[in-house]
């Protein structure tokens, strides 16, 4: 710390390197705590040290750096610092919002009514928390397995109001087990 200079930053103002410029201290202007700001893997983070004395702000800084590097290699860094993605089943309601807009005149209410239960009773349970990015070819033949099982209870997304009787969905064709062959 003898050796260590303030550096002129465009934003803070004084700055401090921390290990050899991987993360930096600097005070806010209404602020008696130091703060601490890295990048990383992509994405700034920042966190106040709560300390007024440079050397111990450094020391907490550190610290700070250390453990969010340890976080980013075991995947563990918090939500918060992870950038919010669009799930499947925000995309699915804004595309029934443009369907019926683009559609109005050129298809049948029917038409888009069936698209809207396809995506209720079907895909959305299934892919629905799904951020866009992670739906990839596993999930949807993981998706075809389950639709060609018989199915144990009935959907809870349907309806239906008749009585639940297990059967594949329409077009499958008939499984024939051990006893019919």
């Amino acid at each position: 710390m003898e050796n260590q200079s303030p550096n002129n930053h465009p934003q803070h103002g004084q700055t401090y390197d921390v290990l050899g410029g991987r993360a930096y201290v600097y005070r806010r202007e209404r602020s008696r705590y130091w703060q601490a700001a890295a990048f990383l893997n992509g994405h700034n983070y920042r966190h106040s040290t709560k300390e007024e004395d440079i050397k111990n702000a450094i020391h907490a800084a550190e610290e700070w750096y250390i453990s969010l590097r340890s976080q980013a290699s075991t995947g563990t860094l918090p939500e918060r610092y992870k950038p919010h993605e669009q799930t499947l089943a925000e995309v699915a309601e804004q595309f029934m919002k443009d369907c019926t807009l683009l559609t109005d005149g050129q298809r049948s209410p029917r038409w888009v009514e069936g698209h809207e239960i396809n995506l209720r009773v079907h895909l959305l349970p299934f892919f629905g928390h799904l951020p866009i990015s992670e739906v990839d070819s596993a999930h949807v033949q993981e998706y075809r397995v389950k639709r060609m099982t018989l199915p144990e209870e009935k959907n809870p997304h349907s309806k239906d109001n008749r009585p639940f009787k297990a059967k594949l969905p329409a077009g499958q064709p008939p499984i024939f087990g051990p006893a019919y062959s």
